[in-house]
């Protein structure tokens, strides 16, 4: 729903970028004076930045503070988090990890690196079978006595547990990305899977 102060906010960003595009000569140094910056959604980014695009990536809704819906405010993922820095305004899981941004945040993990502790196990399988994604000795070992084999080889009681959880986080990341395809689509299309 578009309230009031929105909707006057949009008339004035529409009125600097027409001025702009009426007078180009003077329109740098006059639309700043008249026209101040508008932030419609709130997010930190003025609306003409988003419509712009942001620090390098594609433009973003100026009437949604988190075009991407991952949990963090667009004008938060271009401005970057210590230490990873800014990430993808426009995709919920900028690094392809089936974390979104929100969860690497609020987690500790880079939002751009699929493996952040770098141990060769992708954060969110990590965090999917109750491993610390962020200590690069923490993550499911496969073989050996770690995994639940006895030192003479002979599989002990649970030997099979370490695959079978990595089997269920595998298909429980599986599963996560068909829920995301099948909203995507609704989203696109305006209809659910039921609906086809």
């Amino acid at each position: 729903m578009i309230t009031g102060k929105k909707l006057a906010a949009v008339l004035i960003s529409m009125s600097c970028s027409w001025y702009s595009a009426w007078s180009p000569v003077e329109s740098a140094q006059m639309v700043r004076r008249a026209c101040p910056p508008v932030d419609t959604d709130g997010d930190g980014l003025s609306d003409i930045d988003e419509e712009a695009g942001p620090g390098g990536y594609a433009p973003t809704d100026p009437l949604d503070a988190d075009s991407d819906d991952d949990g963090i405010s667009d004008g938060d993922e271009v401005a970057g988090a210590e230490p990873w820095g800014s990430s993808d305004p426009n995709d919920p899981d900028s690094d392809g990890d089936e974390l979104d941004d929100g969860e690497e945040m609020s987690i500790g993990t880079d939002p751009n690196s699929e493996d952040t502790d770098e141990d060769g196990w992708t954060d969110s399988v990590e965090v999917g079978m109750g491993f610390d994604p962020l200590d690069e000795n923490s993550y499911p070992r496969l073989g050996g006595a770690a995994s639940g084999c006895s030192a003479g080889g002979a599989p002990s009681p649970g030997g099979w547990a370490v695959p079978l959880i990595a089997l269920a986080a595998a298909l429980l990341i599986w599963r996560r990305g068909q829920a995301r395809e099948s909203q995507a689509r609704e989203a696109h299309f305006g209809k659910s899977d039921q609906d086809w």
